[in-house]
């Protein structure tokens, strides 16, 4: 449970600075392209394994983070596409 209000606070941090106009502190501006380009990097640097679940996780936070409405809930979306596929 805790790793999912972590998840939470996070994707709402992400979802507030992109639909504020924030910045980083190089100057920046948070948008939705920025953050894809997040998600590109830190998937092509990661140690990808067969059978690994980035690529489900990177959809769960590009529907929950990148939208223009805010989801009520990550879980909503995360367990209605992809817990069916681990029963």
């Amino acid at each position: 449970m805790e790793d999912a209000a972590t998840a939470e606070i996070s994707r709402s941090q992400i979802w507030q600075w992109i639909h504020q106009d924030r910045v980083t502190a190089e100057g920046t501006p948070i948008t939705r392209e920025y953050v894809e380009g997040l998600i590109e990097r830190v998937l092509a640097d990661a140690a990808r394994f067969d059978g690994d679940r980035f690529d489900a996780a990177a959809d769960v936070f590009r529907e929950v983070a990148l939208r223009d409405e805010f989801p009520a809930f990550l879980t909503n979306a995360a367990y209605s596409k992809y817990l069916v596929t681990l029963a």
